[in-house]
């Protein structure tokens, strides 16, 4: 799991340096004010991806699920109305 997550995280950060690098971008950045945007932007994504894969936990998923919910068996018998 640890692994997943390492190379998860690579893959994010790589991706938004490589955006930052390219001189592609959705909004140009000749357009004033509007074009470092698209870059705040993708560096917020970035770091919100990266801190949300640092920080889940598939087994305190489980764990908070398994909290929440009981197993009751209906014992009676149901009548149309």
């Amino acid at each position: 799991m640890k692994k997943k997550k390492g190379l998860i995280i690579t893959f994010i950060i790589l991706f938004v340096l490589a955006y930052l690098i390219s001189p592609v971008d959705f909004i140009p950045d000749v357009v004033a004010g509007l074009g470092q945007i698209d870059d705040l932007l993708v560096i917020l994504a970035g770091l919100s991806g990266v801190i949300g894969t640092f920080l889940y936990d598939k087994e305190s998923t489980k764990e908070v699920e398994n909290t929440y919910t009981t197993d009751y068996e209906y014992k009676g018998s149901y009548k149309e109305v």
